[in-house]
């Protein structure tokens, strides 16, 4: 993201692209509730700020787990309760894999070969 930032800005591409990382927090305060916007806030004025003097993107993983755990998740979870009536499955990766293919498999006709288990 921040290359398309200092390719379309070559002067001030990183700050365009620093502001517009503090503009989107901020779009979801409301939602973050004031606490945990400033936490994530200083997180990410804190990863910035290594990003610009030394080159690494690792402070930036902070306040991307605390955004998707604080913010997406939670989101995530209130849609998809409200969508109850829809969801014919939950389970984890290898749960999910496993009942796609018997799904897939059962509704194949007797000329079409089942699809394998194996990838």
């Amino acid at each position: 993201m921040l290359i398309s930032f200092e390719t379309q800005y070559p002067e001030n591409g990183f700050e365009i692209f620093s502001l517009y990382l503090n503009d989107s927090l901020q779009r979801i305060q409301k939602r973050l509730g004031l606490e945990r916007y400033k936490e994530i806030a200083q997180l990410l004025v804190s990863a910035l700020h290594n990003h610009a003097r030394i080159g690494s993107v690792q402070g930036h993983e902070a306040w991307i787990v605390r955004l998707l755990a604080d913010y997406y998740d939670p989101m995530y979870e209130y849609q998809l309760s409200k969508k109850q009536d829809l969801v014919i499955f939950r389970g984890n990766y290898e749960e999910a894999l496993e009942w796609a293919l018997d799904f897939n498999n059962s509704r194949l006709s007797p000329l079409n070969k089942p699809v394998s288990r194996q990838l």
